[in-house]
């Protein structure tokens, strides 16, 4: 169905289309639940797989998310550490953001409100952004291949922090290897 180009659709709900094999119309899928964007055409067909289309991102996009990601200070606490080593696990990150809070706000933080706090708020939206895997049951952290993708990026970040909290980080032994 052809639109009006006169007429606004920004922000309203569509639905387009898109084709597994290219430019073959014959093989249409339509693509629920999108908005229409007057940036972005509303029709889409020369993506072979939508799932690609889909995480395709533009820089301004990847760079909003990560900044987004860093705007807390236990996601950049959890990055700035697995950058280090890339695993770790709660109960040790539990423990180094209570010392890292106990530095910048001079306040005992009981590890139980952390640990709701890292297990609720902080892991799940590091994990659903791919930056990092978790396992709630074992407790264990993985850095991904994403978040390798940015290190340079985070760094730049963790220079402005505290240097109190710079220092604490490199000297912390949380998940530096014994050997």
């Amino acid at each position: 169905m052809a639109r009006d180009s006169s007429q606004d659709l920004s922000g309203r709900d569509y639905c387009s289309y898109f084709s597994p094999d290219g430019d073959d119309r014959s093989k249409l899928r339509p693509i629920r639940g999108l908005r229409y964007s007057a940036e972005r055409s509303h029709h889409i067909y020369q993506h072979e797989d939508i799932l690609e289309f889909m995480s395709m991102k533009s820089d301004k996009t990847r760079l909003d998310e990560l900044l987004q990601m860093l705007s807390a200070r236990y996601r950049r606490w959890t990055l700035y550490t697995l950058l280090n080593r890339e695993v770790g696990t709660l109960d040790e990150l539990v423990s180094l953001i209570r010392s890292l809070n106990e530095t910048t706000t001079g306040e005992n933080i009981d590890e139980t409100r952390i640990t709701i706090q890292l297990q609720q708020i902080h892991l799940p939206k590091l994990a659903d952004a791919g930056f990092i895997e978790y396992d709630s049951r074992s407790g264990d952290i993985l850095l991904t291949e994403k978040a390798n993708g940015v290190r340079e990026q985070i760094r730049a970040i963790e220079q402005w922090e505290d240097p109190a909290i710079r220092t604490q980080l490199s000297n912390a032994d949380m998940f530096q290897s014994n050997g």
